[in-house]
């Protein structure tokens, strides 16, 4: 079939087992650990460092590199060292490097091809899609800000991430939406509600639902009753924006990250004006959160299977450190 360069491409796959390691570190599921997930991250290294990885003078390179959708799927879709394999190589990396410490085997063979990776490529218009090749016209894949979103390599409470966040933003919104599809619009939202900014997550949101959704809810990825936000207007059935649109609304109400919970991150004003809650979201398998905010107050119920955790929680703009006790723990902004 067509797009072959991403349908198997080295970053698309090591994409799938990190995803197979979140399954892990949810569940915390011992025998999947030991019979599925290690002998997984061990092949991908292997072949990731046998076939994909050539050390140039001391630093490595991504053989046959892409970045999801540009160019066609013509030649010139093979790149040198595109942000979107770059970051999720990276972030393999030093996920590996962390399960081989826990078993108290040698990472530093992985810490030194780490170390010697290439940077994202980055200008001052914030992430670019490859080395040479800055975003310079609308296009539908956010592949290029996998490391604000998913990967979460950077924190918008970070000055110099803020910055890169918010110019890489800027930059897809210069080139418009006109060669974008569904998933584009609620992966852009995402991205909104990583910066903080719930009133740009809304709008992306309302948009995709206005322009992209059929009368039973699925996703036809184009503007099928051509209302001018794209100018792609077939109806090809796909399932991914859909999750995505729960995955935004979700990261706009609740966020944990760098360790930090953050409640009611990147809400819009009407949204905190008439007062919105949230309840049974999971950190992981041991703590679940419920929240309701309303008369300028939130009022937060984390419950907790295993006494004495520690966890930071960033709500208003004010960070606290609470220790969890066994239970139900209540806290009010």
């Amino acid at each position: 079939g067509g797009w072959v360069q991403y349908t198997y491409s080295i970053g698309s796959s090591i994409w799938m087992v990190l995803v197979l390691e979140q399954w892990y570190s949810f569940t915390k599921d011992e025998d999947y650990k030991k019979s599925f997930l290690l002998p997984i991250l061990q092949k991908t290294y292997s072949v990731l460092r046998e076939r994909f990885l050539v050390n140039v003078g001391g630093r490595y390179e991504i053989i046959l590199s892409v970045s999801p959708e540009i160019n066609n799927a013509d030649y010139s879709s093979w790149v040198k060292n595109s942000t979107y394999d770059v970051s999720i190589i990276k972030a393999f990396l030093k996920l590996y490097a962390k399960y081989l410490r826990a078993d108290g085997k040698d990472e530093a063979e992985v810490m030194q091809i780490l170390e010697n990776m290439p940077q994202e490529p980055i200008g001052e218009e914030g992430y670019w899609l490859a080395q040479d090749m800055p975003l310079s016209e609308s296009h539908r894949h956010m592949s290029h800000c996998m490391p604000i979103f998913p990967l979460q390599m950077l924190d918008f409470l970070n000055v110099d991430d803020k910055r890169i966040m918010e110019n890489t933003l800027q930059n897809l919104e210069k080139y418009g939406t006109s060669m974008w599809v569904g998933f584009s619009f609620v992966w852009m939202s995402v991205l909104y509600a990583c910066t903080a900014d719930g009133e740009n997550a809304l709008k992306y949101l309302k948009e995709f639902s206005d322009g992209f959704v059929s009368a039973n809810g699925f996703n036809l990825n184009g503007d099928y009753m051509q209302k001018g936000y794209s100018t792609f207007d077939y109806r090809p059935f796909t399932l991914e924006a859909n999750g995505m649109l729960a995955e935004a609304v979700q990261e706009m109400l609740m966020q944990y990250h760098h360790g930090i919970l953050r409640l009611f991150p990147a809400i819009p004003k009407t949204w905190q004006e008439e007062g919105c809650s949230f309840k049974g979201f999971y950190l992981n398998k041991d703590i679940k959160v419920s929240a309701a905010l309303g008369n300028g107050k939130i009022e937060c119920i984390i419950e907790n299977t295993i006494d004495g955790q520690e966890l930071q929680v960033l709500a208003f703009g004010k960070l606290k450190t609470v220790c969890l006790q066994k239970g139900q723990n209540i806290l009010i902004f």
